[in-house]
């Protein structure tokens, strides 16, 4: 699948304007376009070339087709287009930001939120969206922890985006709103050297069941040189921690040129160079990265001292030393 594919969108109006009211019935009944929208499709041989960004897009590229001036593109909907990754899967509506007033009118097929409207939009794709730190703002007081949490510190580790002084200003300018308090939380949790999504939720899964937090992106070097860079280090246990997605088997950047088989016995040399320093290496995926419980038995199994289980609803403690 390709996140670079814009598929033609087809509108059930345009066909009731040219008095055609049989082709899109026909086209559905077979099969032959996946409805994307009120009224709007794709044709099914384009939607299954493409990835979950691109079908979220295509969404959003329909609401804006049907729902002219609705309002900015905002929450997750900006997130996709600004390039933000989510753990979760986008939502099957494109969101809009829509003035307390009542000034915009209830539309089906648009998920409104009721928030103040943002005093910057920037253009992305031909689209009014909020602001990176506006958009990181609001995801992280509306959407799932975890949601906001990874795009936070996706924001952070960019050298070119918003620091977190900036969110939190951004986060100043919407006093009132709800969800502030879960948001500055997320903020301050954030740290911008976790290495992906999968290592933000480890970390946060972490915090949830009361166990100790680790450094994050440690060099290990033997005497032939670097090892490599660890997720997760806790010295004083003496324990590496390693998020093991499957995407380093699967995608190109990862591989470097490599089959997947070579990937696994590059990785498998790399751990038995960092054992042999003396460490415990342990591994876990998006499995036991998004269940505590699974989390719970891994690190205790390890040697792990885990306090009582937190809600990650609590206040999360600021990362210390997190680059801003």
């Amino acid at each position: 699948m390709t996140a670079a594919l814009t598929p033609h969108i087809l509108l059930t109006r345009d066909f009731l304007r040219a008095g055609d009211r049989k082709t899109m019935s026909t086209l559905s009944s077979r099969g032959e376009v996946v409805r994307i929208g009120h009224g709007a499709y794709v044709r099914t041989e384009q939607w299954e070339r493409m990835d979950p960004d691109a079908r979220f897009r295509s969404v959003i590229r329909a609401a804006a087709y049907l729902f002219p001036g609705a309002g900015p593109f905002s929450h997750r909907s900006a997130a996709v287009l600004l390039g933000l990754p989510s753990p979760d899967p986008w939502p099957r509506r494109a969101e809009v930001i829509a003035a307390p007033d009542g000034s915009v009118r209830a539309v089906t097929g648009l998920l409104r939120h009721l928030a103040p409207m943002p005093d910057e939009i920037v253009i992305v794709e031909g689209f009014p969206v909020t602001t990176l730190a506006r958009t990181v703002v609001d995801v992280a007081r509306t959407a799932r922890p975890r949601v906001g949490l990874v795009m936070a510190d996706h924001l952070l580790a960019r050298d070119s985006s918003p620091g977190r002084q900036d969110l939190l200003r951004e986060l100043e300018r919407l006093a009132g709103s709800s969800g502030l308090r879960r948001a500055r939380q997320i903020i301050e949790f954030a740290d911008g050297r976790a290495g992906s999504p999968g290592e933000t939720v480890s970390r946060l899964c972490f915090w949830t069941i009361g166990a100790p937090m680790p450094q994050l992106q440690v060099p290990f070097s033997d005497t032939f040189g670097l090892i490599g860079i660890v997720d997760f280090w806790w010295p004083e246990f003496g324990l590496i921690g390693e998020f093991d997605g499957r995407v380093k088997y699967q995608r190109s950047e990862f591989l470097a040129g490599r089959s997947a088989a070579e990937a696994v016995i590059d990785e498998k040399r790399r751990e038995d160079r960092l054992r042999a320093l003396g460490p415990r290496v342990l591994r876990w995926g998006w499995d036991e990265a998004t269940n505590p419980e699974l989390m719970r038995r891994i690190l205790l199994g390890s040697g792990l001292p885990l306090v009582a289980p937190r809600a990650s609803s609590r206040v999360l403690p600021q990362q210390r030393g997190s680059a801003a």
